[in-house]
């Protein structure tokens, strides 16, 4: 199976944008894979991207809650922070309202939401330590902004 999670997880968003990206991703694979995957392998791959990110349905199988918990941790940690710097540009938001996004409610929440929503005590543990990294770099970007650093 370690192909076919691999190739489900290079097409998991392939239409994103394309709504719904997951259905429509499932349907396109099967025409972009048909001359290199067999129709069974196909299948699978069409139905681990139709179901990444449909959370906390005990009877999945392990090959679909092992690629929804790769694609959930790939929003945390160092892309976090540049998906949130690069969406503050795009909406010419100033640098201290990111810090501001990142001590709200709103934020708290989606971290929480989106911990509960891993399959995998390995997922939580990878979790904890980006949400960690997040929490570090958070802390100094505040202090420097505020003017609070001592670079001597």
């Amino acid at each position: 199976m370690d192909d076919i999670i691999y190739v489900a997880s290079v097409f998991h968003d392939v239409t994103k944008g394309i709504e719904p990206y997951q259905e429509t991703g499932s349907v396109l694979v099967k025409s972009l894979l048909k001359d290199e995957c067999s129709q069974e392998q196909l299948e699978f791959i069409s139905d681990i991207i139709a179901l990444h990110n449909i959370r906390n349905h005990e009877e999945l199988p392990y090959y679909i809650k092992l690629v929804q918990d790769a694609d959930m941790l790939d929003h945390f940690g160092t892309m976090e922070i540049w998906m949130k710097f690069l969406n503050s540009a795009h909406g010419e938001e100033h640098v201290l309202e990111a810090v501001q996004f990142w001590e709200s409610e709103e934020y708290n929440s989606y971290l929480k939401k989106s911990r509960g929503q891993l399959n995998y005590d390995r997922s939580k543990s990878i979790f904890d330590a980006k949400l960690k990294f997040e929490q570090q770099f958070q802390e100094r970007f505040k202090a420097e902004c505020n003017g609070e650093v001592d670079f001597n």
